[in-house]
């Protein structure tokens, strides 16, 4: 298992603890570990979640898309579209 696989995990087994610690906190502490708990688990569960969505999305890619053969002519850029203030560049390929 990698780092960044055991980084999300641990986020998420810290923000289930603290929601399951909410749970068993007296009602003026309880917000904070709730707050605390849907913050680490929301940023864990949403790294797996798009790590999970993120290979499917690959998969299926690489099993029903298709190839295209292009030669490469030139990189230019687009003088013509401006995105967040600069252009942007464009692969010519025939």
């Amino acid at each position: 298992m990698d780092t960044i696989a055991i980084v999300k995990w641990v986020f998420l087994s810290i923000g289930l603890a603290c929601l399951g610690g909410a749970t068993q906190a007296d009602h003026g502490g309880a917000w904070v570990l709730v707050i605390l708990g849907l913050a680490f688990a929301g940023v864990g569960g949403g790294l797996i979640g798009y790590g999970w969505w993120s290979a499917r999305r690959a998969t299926e890619l690489r099993e029903h898309g298709r190839l295209i053969e292009a030669d490469f002519q030139q990189v230019e850029l687009n003088t013509s579209l401006e995105v967040n203030g600069s252009n942007p560049f464009r692969i010519v390929a025939q």
